[in-house]
């Protein structure tokens, strides 16, 4: 079959991921459900910014499978580092 699953930033991932009302939060959980179901699914991903603090890893078991953004879609994988200071070098 063909499930269509969501992804929004204010997601869940303890949601089912069928409608955007109950879209999942990250990308891993809809490849992770898009495997489960099996068939050529597709996660339509909400516009907005998701932080990986992982790699998303896509095996032949993601073949079929399509990630779709609606809108602009940021994937963010880096830690943000904040508390920096400027030393008396100016560096």
């Amino acid at each position: 079959g063909m499930a269509i699953f969501y992804v929004a930033p204010n997601g869940d991932d303890r949601a089912d991921g069928l409608s955007p009302a109950t879209a999942f939060a990250s990308l891993e959980r809809a490849r992770d459900a898009m495997r489960d179901s099996a068939g050529s699914d597709t996660a339509y991903v909400a516009a907005g910014t998701y932080e990986q603090d992982q790699t998303l890893r896509l095996t032949e078991a993601d073949n079929g499978s399509s990630f779709v953004g609606r809108g602009e879609v940021n994937v963010s994988g880096g830690v943000s580092v904040t508390g920096w200071t400027e030393g008396a070098d100016g560096q």
